[in-house]
């Protein structure tokens, strides 16, 4: 929601899933992702909030992929390994 975006310095506007349960050695942290990125794609797919972010997995039977993220002011991508 709009809290989150304002404590992360993001546009209120942002949409995405902030990554905020990063586990040591989980292939998110393997693949970059860090506490507090915000995921804004999967695979180029645009990922509004945690709900569409679980479907999509879902519906792509997806383990890893290329994560769009923004992170302290910048986007870069991540590619999350599969296995």
């Amino acid at each position: 929601g709009p809290g989150v975006s304002r404590r992360l310095g993001l546009p209120s506007n942002s949409t995405g899933v902030v990554a905020d349960e990063v586990l040591p050695g989980s292939r998110g942290e393997r693949g970059g992702v860090c506490n507090g990125d915000l995921i804004r794609e999967i695979n180029g797919i645009a990922v509004p909030d945690v709900n569409a972010f679980a479907t999509i997995l879902r519906a792509q039977k997806l383990t890893g992929g290329v994560l769009l993220v923004q992170r302290a002011g910048a986007t870069l991508y991540v590619t999350v390994p599969e296995a």
